[in-house]
């Protein structure tokens, strides 16, 4: 039976014609070619796999629960400050000096030579970076009471600056003013981008400087302003918590490795929702700064509205530091509730509530539980 069809000429025992040797030979040196770059491709994919690739390092496997840390961002210790405004409007000039109780300011001091909103402008002379996701940026400032408004300025992470509103300057001595950053919209293009989730070690801002904004009824004479202690709040992930070997057996002496430390002497473990600390005299030390914080946050506290839509319960324990001063040196979460909405909230809101006093002379750790339950009266 015949059909329709192209005779292989490589058939055991078919004889190859004029035309078919022509096709071999047209095609022979291609095959060849092909043949070739199969055996030669493994070497090229060997030669792309060169250390000229991005060092993938940073990679977390697992990425710990928050941490926030007040972090110090500039001492205004140095003439690294300069203060600027229009010449139609008047001289600026400023200067650093060391102030009472330690540390060091930046003044400036505007001699007007026109009343209008005239701005103002105090600039580092370098960007100051500040590393990690930042929820607020705070500055003592001592003002005396003008009506004039500041303004912090800073870089996001795409290099767009913003203008934040941080307050009056309608006071008498030293203020600590502090701007919350709004998050980044949801798509991750608008508001103050900070990271990239492409890129998770290589977050933050940097913080340019300060506007002033004249009210124009006070524009005029001379108007002072000192600045003094630049901080941030800043979110960081903690390491991820690793398990802790078995015990030794009885008789065994554990090495030095494994034995577990000391509890901290200055460390105060009660949760919000349990009753009053020591009974009989009244509270000192350590235990002070507990019921101070539990005070504030009992105070402050409220619902997350996204947990309340979810019916989200829980309770987060944080580890709470607080400096001789009574500012906030470092919160972290130590026991999370199970929804990272409510262990942000906690963590926001204890932020929120300082400083407190603290009459021991050193900073301070305590631990404190943030209850969130839900009342099944309320819809």
């Amino acid at each position: 039976m015949s059909g329709i069809g192209c005779r292989c000429p490589y058939a055991r025992g078919q004889p190859v014609g004029t035309a078919e040797r022509r096709y071999i030979m047209r095609t022979g040196p291609f095959t060849l070619v092909f043949f070739a770059c199969l055996l030669v491709s493994p070497v090229f994919l060997i030669a792309q796999s060169s250390p000229d690739w991005p060092d993938a390092s940073y990679i977390d496997e697992a990425p710990g629960l928050p941490i926030l840390k007040n972090v110090s961002v500039d001492a205004f210790d140095s003439d690294s400050w300069l203060c600027f405004v229009s010449r139609d409007d008047g001289v600026a000039t400023g200067r650093s000096f060391p102030v009472s109780g330690g540390g060091s300011a930046f003044g400036v001091r505007v001699d007007f030579t026109r009343r209008g909103p005239d701005p103002v402008f105090v600039y580092s002379r370098r960007p100051l970076r500040v590393d990690g996701i930042v929820k607020s940026v705070s500055v003592r400032v001592a003002g005396r009471n003008f009506a004039h408004s500041l303004y912090l300025i800073v870089r996001d992470n795409r290099g767009l600056v913003h203008e934040l509103w941080a307050g009056k300057l309608d006071f008498l001595g030293w203020k600590t003013m502090r701007v919350s950053l709004p998050p980044a919209s949801d798509d991750g293009l608008g508001g103050i981008v900070q990271g990239d989730s492409h890129y998770p070690g290589r977050s933050g801002i940097s913080i340019l400087g300060f506007r002033i904004d004249c009210d124009p009824m006070e524009a005029y004479g001379s108007f002072y302003v000192y600045f003094s202690d630049l901080r941030a709040i800043v979110e960081v992930n903690q390491p991820p918590s690793v398990e802790v070997p078995a015990a030794p057996a009885a008789g065994t002496k554990a090495p030095a490795a494994l034995r577990p430390a000391p509890a901290a002497p200055d460390t105060v473990v009660a949760d919000v929702q349990e009753p009053a600390l020591p009974s009989g005299d009244k509270p000192t030390g350590p235990a002070l700064v507990l019921k101070a914080i539990r005070d504030a946050i009992a105070a402050a506290q409220s619902y997350p509205a996204a947990a309340r839509r979810r019916g989200l319960e829980g309770v987060t324990r944080l580890s709470i530091t607080v400096t001789a001063g009574g500012a906030l040196e470092a919160v972290r979460v130590v026991a999370s509730s199970g929804s990272d909405i409510l262990d942000r909230a906690a963590t926001d809101l204890a932020t929120s509530i300082f400083p407190v006093a603290n009459d021991t002379g050193r900073s301070v750790t305590v631990e404190v539980g943030i209850v969130y339950k839900l009342d099944p009266a309320k819809p």
